[in-house]
């Protein structure tokens, strides 16, 4: 693993939407919380009781047709082109050269009528390949599932390595603002409602275009990256202020410092993790200023927001922008933050990622209610 700086390693320690398996996270020493960490529990029992037998079956069914390297199961395009903007996009992306797992793809549901599309945004260095089987779920349930493919991922070189060089830079945050436009647009080109489920990274984008697209039916925040947590996050907050003086220098600088997450190249080895690992810390820092405005832009918003994350990784993002989206409208917003014991990592979607069947099943189930009632859930408030 390439030698970084300790507030680099900090930064990288959670962006990364793909950690190694539960196992592995369990050996790693947790830091002291910090105070805004501090959550009273407002319910006698999280959950364990009200999750559907038939959930949990499939749940755990889910690691019996395991693959090598999973891939979002998109509809073939002759299926799909009722949907021209889509089936177009999906054409136009079938003739570049992309890693399997991080195409886009769009799942359509067989059930009539169906109820709407959700917009399904995967981690930052991870792929659509994290909505293998939750995708089917929702489709079996009556919804159309639309995976976009994130800035910058899947890409290659020549020789079929995974490369970063197309992730937006320091200066750069302005491509994800249109990214959000765009797969909105596409989204809603279906002529259904949206619903939205975003991880890490695509939950920040999540948040983005909720907050700016009143017509939103719901958005579900799977511990969303927008900053990382401290000390990071006051490297990421004193390179912004020293950017105001220094024409950009500060953050650019952050160019300079390498990045690789261990973990996920781990996992790239041991079973084919489509994604990318190398990074350097410009790009950190342009995730966490779009990230930030995205909290900014959702203040006002009324569209039901559900935030979901975890004490077991709390090292990874930012609470403090946590507690900031959720109080800005706590009627319509609801934070499950999942007890240390629920081993519920950062990247809670896929099995690969997140083995307790339990926990993956209670996720499950809290993000279909929340689509199908629009009724937003909290756990665990934040003191």
């Amino acid at each position: 693993m390439t030698a970084i700086t300790t507030h680099a390693l900090q930064a990288a320690t959670l962006i990364n939407s793909a950690k190694a398996p539960t196992a592995r996270q369990e050996d790693k020493a947790q830091p002291t919380p910090l105070p805004i960490d501090s959550f009273e529990r407002i319910a006698a029992d999280h959950a364990k009781t009200g999750v559907d037998p038939r959930l949990l079956q499939s749940i755990e069914s889910e690691k019996i047709a395991r693959t090598e390297n999973p891939v979002f199961p998109s509809s073939p395009l002759v299926d799909i082109q009722e949907f021209s903007v889509i089936a177009e996009k999906l054409s136009a992306e079938a003739a570049l050269n992309l890693q399997p797992g991080n195409r886009s793809g769009f799942l359509k549901s067989q059930i009539e009528p169906v109820k709407g599309v959700v917009l399904a945004l995967h981690g930052w260095s991870a792929g659509t390949w994290q909505f293998e089987h939750m995708a089917t779920q929702l489709t079996d349930q009556g919804y159309h599932v639309y995976a976009p493919r994130l800035p910058g991922h899947g890409l290659v070189n020549s020789s079929g390595k995974a490369v970063s060089t197309g992730f937006p830079q320091n200066d750069e945050s302005q491509i994800y603002r249109d990214y959000a436009d765009a797969t909105y647009a596409e989204a809603a080109s279906v002529g259904l409602p949206i619903s939205i489920v975003g991880l890490s990274g695509g939950g920040a984008i999540a948040l983005d275009i909720a907050g700016r697209y009143p017509d939103i039916q719901s958005a579900t925040l799977y511990d969303p990256f927008l900053s990382p947590a401290n000390p990071a996050e006051a490297l990421v907050n004193a390179a912004q202020f020293i950017d105001r003086f220094t024409f950009g220098f500060a953050s650019y600088l952050l160019r300079l410092i390498p990045i690789v997450f261990g973990n996920a190249k781990s996992d790239r080895d041991a079973w084919g993790r489509d994604g990318h690992v190398d990074f350097d810390g410009g790009m950190i820092f342009g995730l966490s200023q779009y990230g930030q405005r995205a909290v900014a832009d959702s203040g006002n918003s009324s569209v039901p927001l559900q935030i979901v994350s975890s004490e077991y990784e709390s090292n990874v993002v930012s609470r403090t922008l946590l507690k900031e989206v959720y109080e800005a409208n706590t009627a319509t917003r609801g934070w499950y933050h999942f007890p240390t014991e629920a081993e519920v990592p950062h990247a809670m979607i896929h099995w690969r990622e997140f083995e307790n069947d339990q926990s993956r099943a209670e996720l499950r189930s809290l993000t279909f209610d929340f689509i199908d009632q629009l009724n937003p859930a909290t756990f665990n408030r934040p003191r």
